[in-house]
């Protein structure tokens, strides 16, 4: 049995594990702007720890860190058209994430992301 909720904190996936007695579940969209939540739960499951959530400076980081990795595969605009949708996810919680989403909807190039 499969159950899509939507799961956003380490504790929040140990109480439904416990609740259901379920093997495992499914991230999905949790993840989209933010990769650190498999290692969170990971670590929260195995020691009981949380972990220190990621500084604004991590997500910006992350950022860039994940348009890099799409301009090895493809070109550069299809990289930075592509990627302006994961900021959306990456910036949510930065202050002023409005403002830098729209600026970063318009960007065409690695130059105007930065």
């Amino acid at each position: 049995v499969f159950y899509y909720i939507k799961i956003k904190t380490e504790k929040q996936n140990e109480m439904l594990m416990t609740m259901i007695q379920a093997l495992g579940i499914d991230k999905g969209r949790a993840l989209l702007g933010n990769p650190w939540l498999v290692k969170e739960i990971d670590t929260y499951l195995k020691t009981g720890n949380l972990l220190p959530q990621p500084t604004y400076i991590d997500r910006i980081n992350m950022c860039y860190k994940h348009l890099n990795y799409l301009m090895e595969f493809k070109k550069e605009n299809v990289a930075v058209l592509e990627m302006r949708s994961h900021i959306a996810w990456y910036v949510k919680t930065i202050p002023y994430h409005k403002e830098i989403k729209l600026a970063c909807f318009k960007a065409k190039t690695y130059t105007e992301i930065s």
